[in-house]
């Protein structure tokens, strides 16, 4: 800074001494550039006229006014009287603005299409103080979030005031709020009018992105015992626009399809935990025993759910279905046994598995077999023998005697042995699961009674008998045979010369020759 004095001065009063840097104090107030030192660093006297040199602090934007004093006691005129050290008048100057122009203010608007952008000073497109901005003069980014913008240069630029643009832009995505949008002029492209070109480090050329997306639902989970979903939503939830107002049953509506269990009610018997947040947790009454194909839907009520900027979500979503899990416990489907006794089919309701984690197969130990009744007994109390075809397992049966008919098998699943895909154990209480041996011992004659005068014989057998395998057709003569030994007598024909029938007992005709004396053996 040139600093000129109306006459000669000195550093001493005998009018004596050069004038050196020390002698002068600078200040700066204003601006952003500030002094390194209040001496200054250099002098160079010209006449009246003193160069003083000094170094700034940052950039200059030309608000900072440069003040020079002498120091006290420091600088004398010819007639040895000292310099004031409170000039007021030709004594500052502001310093010549060598910063760019700056971004003081960016406003988003509410709907996410647009930013107001406010520039320190006026701004040009060159650096003569002329040419108006354009879009292409911007560089927009967005960090974090979820959304972004469509591209980097705004799609419109327009001047309401030298310093004041509104830039349009395009969001793309659904804006949650943490989007944070940078305005940047692009590099040598922004100038203000001392020809400065705006920086490309700027501060207050930041927004975050409004808000204006509903709450959506992210997840439904459900609890292991069907009485709890867990609804899961993209952001902190509440009961009103108020971000305070706890969510409750009402706000809340439910639909089930599939499957055999039905909804008590279609709204959540309670709401559990603070009752807002990203997760709320929701009772859930049933009818019945869900069999693991039923889908419960959750829906938000009509104006119901809302985030913090009062946004409601949508009574139309999606990821808000789940299944319920499946109580239904494996149960016997059908049963049959094998007319030779020798296996028991037995078809479960659905897929099992010999360990909780849908894995194993099935084996012998798996099954025990009781008999009771008739005359057949078990040689093993579970099956001999296992092979399976999809929900159909073939129980080797192991027998020791011959079955009469009368047995009764029983047979069930061992405690904790059998488990369905959720890992439900089958019971060991079952239906289908008791049937009748066939019965494999031949009918035997159970009694004879001869006729006093030996005409007739009634014989008994110990079951009903028929000339058929099936099961029908009555006996005749012919299916009987006598023989006759000892004695004196003799029999006509070896077989029955007559047959009635009386349940079991079967009356037959005798043809005897000659006269018994008692020591013929008839046998049948």
């Amino acid at each position: 800074v040139d600093v000129t004095f109306t006459e000669p001065i000195y550093s001493s009063a005998t009018a004596s001494g050069e004038i050196e840097a020390a002698d002068f104090a600078l200040s700066i107030t204003g601006g952003t550039a500030t002094l390194q030192s209040t001496e200054p660093t250099s002098i160079v006297a010209n006449g009246n006229t003193y160069t003083l040199g000094f170094t700034l602090i940052g950039t200059a934007d030309g608000k900072e006014v440069l003040k020079v004093l002498p120091v006290s006691n420091s600088i004398y005129d010819g007639g040895g009287n000292a310099a004031s050290t409170s000039q007021s008048t030709n004594n500052t100057k502001n310093l010549f603005d060598k910063a760019g122009p700056k971004i003081i203010k960016t406003t988003l608007a509410a709907d996410n299409k647009s930013a107001d952008v406010t520039f320190d000073e006026n701004v040009f497109s060159t650096s003569t103080s002329s040419g108006k901005l354009d879009k292409n003069d911007y560089n927009l980014t967005v960090s974090g979030g979820s959304a972004n913008i469509s591209s980097a240069t705004p799609l419109t630029s327009v001047e309401s005031g030298g310093n004041k643009f509104k830039l349009t832009f395009t969001v793309t995505g659904s804006p949650d709020g943490n989007e944070v949008l940078t305005i940047l002029p692009v590099k040598s492209s922004i100038y203000d009018t001392h020809g400065n070109a705006s920086p490309t480090i700027q501060s207050n050329n930041t927004s975050n992105l409004q808000d204006i997306v509903a709450p959506t639902i992210d997840s439904l989970s459900i609890s292991s015992d069907n009485d709890i979903v867990e609804v899961a939503f993209n952001e902190d939830v509440f009961g009103k626009g108020d971000a305070t107002t706890k969510l409750d049953t009402s706000d809340f509506v439910y639909s089930l399809s599939g499957g055999s269990a039905t909804l008590s009610k279609n709204y959540p018997s309670s709401v559990t935990g603070t009752g807002t947040g990203k997760k709320i947790t929701l009772g859930v009454l049933l009818s019945g025993l869900p069999d693991g194909s039923e889908i419960i839907t959750v829906l938000p009520a009509d104006s119901a759910v809302f985030d913090r900027k009062g946004n409601v979500a949508k009574t139309t979503q999606s990821n808000n279905t789940t299944r319920l899990m499946d109580k239904v416990i494996p149960y016997f489907k059908k049963t049959s046994l094998s007319p030779s006794n020798s296996e028991v089919n037995v078809t479960f309701s659905e897929k099992v598995y010999a360990k909780t984690n849908s894995t194993g197969v099935l084996d012998t130990a798996d099954f025990v077999f009781t008999l009771t009744g008739g005359t057949a007994k078990l040689v093993k109390a579970y099956p001999d023998s296992i092979t399976s075809t999809e929900n159909t397992y073939n129980l080797k049966l192991k027998l020791d005697g011959v079955p009469d008919g009368s047995e009764t098998l029983v047979f069930a699943p061992k405690e904790n042995a059998i488990f369905d895909s959720s890992g439900n154990p089958a019971s060991t209480t079952q239906l289908n699961n008791s049937l009748n041996l066939y019965d494999k011992a031949p009918p035997i004659i159970s009694d004879l009674n001869l006729a006093a005068d030996n005409s007739t014989l009634n014989i008994t057998f110990n079951e009903s008998v028929y000339s058929k395998a099936d099961g029908t057709g009555d006996l005749e003569k012919s299916d009987f045979v006598f023989s006759l030994v000892g004695g004196q007598a003799t029999l006509t024909t070896p077989f029955a010369t007559s047959i009635t029938k009386s349940s079991k007992t079967y009356t037959v005709g005798v043809g005897i020759k000659g006269e018994p004396n008692g020591n013929e053996l008839l046998t049948v």
